[in-house]
C-alpha cells in the first residue's frame, strides 16, 4: 500500500469514553453588625479566577504512550476522560450547527488490548447500518518509520457510550481509528468520531497527524 493509499482511506462506513469536574464552595461572608475598625481598609474580594474554555491551538505536539503527534492547527486539547491518555476536539466547520468531533486515545501498556484485526472488529461494531449491523468499514496497514499504523474507517449510526453502559446512538457520524504498534510503551489506539461533514472537513488533518507519528514522547 503506498502513501497515497494512506491519504484516500475510501469513506463507506464502525469506533470506547468519560469526563470529570469539581465544585468549589463559596466563601462565608462576615455577619452584618461586624465592621472593621475605621484605621483599617475594607478587604478588597477577589473573584475566583476562572477556567478559560479551550482554545484552538496553532499546532503544537500531542505526548501519548511514549509517541509524539504534530497537532492540527485549529484543534483543542481537552482534559482527558476515564481510561484516556490523551482527548482532543476538531471543530465544526464555521456556520455548521453540528457537534465537534472528539479525538481520544487510549493505551493499555505493554500488553496491549488484542491484535490490531480484532480491535478493528470491535470499532466497526460501533457503528451500524439501517438495519442495525455492522456498517460496512475498510482498514489498511502502513508504515511509519519502525512503527505499524492500522487505520479504519466507517459511516453510520454511531453507538455512543462506555463499553459496559448505555449506549446513545448517533446516526450520520464517521469514525476514523489508527491501531499504532510498536511504540516503547506498548500500542496504542486512536479514535477520531463525529458527524460526517465535520470528519470530512478534518480528515486530511488527520492523516497528517498519523504520519506524523514518532516515538520519542516523555
Amino acid at each position: 500500500m503506498t502513501n497515497h493509499s494512506f491519504l484516500r482511506l475510501l469513506p463507506v462506513a464502525a469506533l470506547v469514553g468519560a469526563l470529570a469536574a469539581c465544585d468549589r464552595a463559596e466563601p462565608e461572608s462576615a455577619p452584618a453588625d461586624t465592621a472593621p475598625p475605621a484605621a483599617t481598609p475594607a478587604p478588597v474580594a477577589t473573584a475566583p479566577v476562572a477556567t478559560s474554555p479551550a482554545q484552538p491551538t496553532a499546532g503544537g505536539t500531542v505526548d501519548a504512550s511514549g509517541l509524539t503527534f504534530s497537532m492540527p492547527t485549529g484543534w483543542t486539547r481537552r482534559a482527558p476522560g476515564t481510561m484516556r491518555v490523551a482527548e482532543l476536539g476538531a471543530p465544526a466547520p464555521e456556520g455548521s450547527t453540528e457537534e465537534a468531533a472528539e479525538i481520544a486515545f487510549f493505551s493499555f501498556g505493554p500488553q496491549g488490548a488484542g491484535d490490531a484485526a480484532a480491535n478493528v472488529a470491535r470499532w466497526a461494531s460501533l457503528v451500524l447500518d439501517e438495519g442495525g449491523q455492522p456498517a460496512p468499514h475498510e482498514s489498511t496497514t502502513e508504515k511509519v518509520g519502525e512503527l505499524s499504523v492500522t487505520l479504519v474507517q466507517t459511516t453510520g449510526v454511531y453507538q455512543s457510550g462506555s463499553p459496559a453502559g448505555p449506549k446513545t446512538p448517533k446516526p450520520g457520524f464517521t469514525l476514523l481509528g489508527a491501531i499504532i504498534e510498536g511504540g516503547p510503551q506498548g500500542p496504542l489506539y486512536i479514535r477520531m468520531t463525529g458527524p460526517k461533514a465535520v470528519i470530512e472537513e478534518h480528515r486530511e488533518r488527520w492523516f497528517g497527524m498519523m504520519r506524523s507519528t514518532r516515538a520519542g514522547a516523555p
